[in-house]
This record gives structure tokens, sequence and C-alpha cells, in this order.
């Protein structure tokens, strides 16, 4: 339980990225089933978040997210809350209790979660309309603005 209570605590610690990678596309279905792809948001700002259900942390952050989703909606920025591995119903039905106002979507298998290189959840990473990745992180960026509005590298 300690080496899991070290590794989660250094899963905290936030990562800055320096905005010189881009985002690879990914596949991920929602909970009524059907598939969205990132290429779709192109030319948007986008916020993916890596979460799960039985996280503490995850859940402070949803809480989070569900308050600025409007605000970030109207300044185009596309947020696609992610379950990693866990069933639709079990997610719908957290969604449900929680009132959550934005799509979830399902990464049932981990892969996508393994393609980001995610360790650890909560997981923000931050894309600009450029397809680059300007964040990545386990709390929100604050300074997404500033982060999104910094150009292609």
């Amino acid at each position: 339980v300690n080496v899991l209570k070290k590794i989660m605590c250094g899963a905290l610690v936030a990562l800055a990225c320096a905005g010189t990678a881009f985002a690879q596309d990914l596949s991920v279905t929602d909970l009524g089933g059907a598939k969205v792809s990132l290429s779709s948001l192109k030319g948007k700002n986008a916020i993916l978040f890596f979460f799960t259900t039985w996280c503490p942390y995850c859940r402070k952050e949803l809480t989070l997210l569900n308050s600025q989703y409007a605000v970030l909606k109207q300044e185009g920025v596309e947020v696609m809350p992610i379950d990693v591995a866990e069933s639709a119903a079990k997610v719908l039905s957290f969604s449900k209790s929680r009132n959550l106002t934005f799509p979830i979507y399902l990464d049932e298998d981990s892969s996508v979660t393994e393609s980001y290189e995610v360790l650890g959840v909560p997981t923000y990473i931050l894309i600009d309309a450029a397809g680059a990745t300007r964040y990545k992180g386990h709390s929100f960026p604050r300074d997404y603005k500033k982060l999104t509005s910094q150009g292609t590298p």
C-alpha cells in the first residue's frame, strides 16, 4: 500500500510540456456509443482529461472541470474527459450521480492512455489549435489561454 501511495503521490507532480510535441490522433467512444477522434477537432484547442471514477483527486478535478465547462466551451476549448479502463455502465452511473454536464469518453482497454504516456490520474493534456501539446500535468492548466495563444512551435 505504501508503494502505491508513493507512486500515486509521485504521479501528482505536474509535468509541463515545452510545446514541441504534436498530439497523435486518438479514437474514443462516448457513453452513447459514438466514436470521436481528436482529428475531428482540428483547428480547435482541446483539453484531454484522463480520470477514473474511484480516484478522489479525479473527482475533485471533475467538479472543477464541470464548473468551468460552459466557459471553456464558449471560448472554443473542446473538453474531452476520458475515463480509463472502466465500463460504460459504471461511468454513466457515476456521471449521473455527479450531475456532470459534459460528454464523457471511454478508453476501456487503456490503449489511448498508454499511447499518451499517462502516468497516474488525473492527467490533463492541453492541445492547441495547431495540434501541439502545450501542457501535461495533474491539475487544471489555469494558464490555458496563454498556453494556447503561443502559436505553433
